[in-house]
């Protein structure tokens, strides 16, 4: 994957709009790819914790012995350590599902979109509002508006959506360990539980199958809108 020349967006943002304007885009210009960087890091944390407390005593235990223990304390050891992957989970999710609005406020500010007519108010930016904002502009704009379309049409960011919109309206979807036979050989398999959410059934999935492809299409979002912001700012004329 390509990379986002992020010191060439602060210039021309600075270049066209001033010190103030980039000073305005700069907490955003952090959030972005430091929440990538957050949903790495629970998700890490969350397969560190499952190694730990699973995968380390594999030599010695079969998976039922460490997944079905017979004393209270061995079952209140697994119980906080699944709880703990759960919180680190819906973390990572949560980082990824704020992305798109993360972004955008980015692109909004970037494009000096805060000194137009059309410009909105602080709560009112989102991915929705700023691509509806850059609809209407059209013109230069559009290859910064097919980055957002992209990644808000992206299914697999789309379930992440609608996990975390669940998840912080109806209460947390609970993920599940399922313990052999694993198609792919594993001995044990983390699954979120099936839920419905916008009427659309969601069905149990493993936790990585959901996070994985929303986490690289929120990646790719990032840089292709950054390197989108830099070419409408290089053109000629805006």
């Amino acid at each position: 994957m390509t990379r986002w020349h992020v010191e060439e967006t602060r210039r021309l943002i600075t270049e066209h709009y001033g010190v103030a304007q980039m000073a305005l885009a700069h907490d955003s210009f952090r959030a972005t790819t430091h929440r990538l960087t957050h949903a790495q890091y629970h998700f890490q944390e969350a397969k560190r914790l499952l190694n730990e407390r699973i995968d380390a005593h594999l030599d010695k235990q079969n998976i039922v012995t460490l997944t079905f223990p017979t004393t209270y304390e061995d079952w209140s050891d697994l119980n906080d350590c699944l709880m703990m992957v759960e919180a680190h989970m819906l973390a990572c999710a949560q980082a990824i599902h704020s992305i798109p609005d993360t972004l955008a406020h980015v692109v909004y500010y970037a494009l000096g979109l805060n000194l137009s007519p059309q410009h909105l108010s602080d709560r009112n930016i989102s991915a929705r509002t700023v691509r509806e904002l850059l609809r209407k502009l059209v013109g230069p704009y559009t290859p910064v508006l097919n980055c957002i379309e992209v990644l808000l049409q992206n299914a697999p960011f789309q379930r992440i959506n609608a996990l975390v919109n669940y998840t912080k309206h109806r209460g947390a979807v609970e993920p599940n360990l399922w313990v052999e036979p694993i198609d792919n050989g594993a001995p044990y398999v983390m699954k979120f539980g099936a839920f419905a959410y916008d009427n659309f059934s969601h069905p149990q999935r493993e936790i990585e199958e959901l996070i994985a492809p929303a986490y690289e299409a929120a990646s790719h979002a990032v840089v292709d809108t950054g390197n989108a912001i830099n070419c409408v700012l290089s053109a000629p004329k805006l």
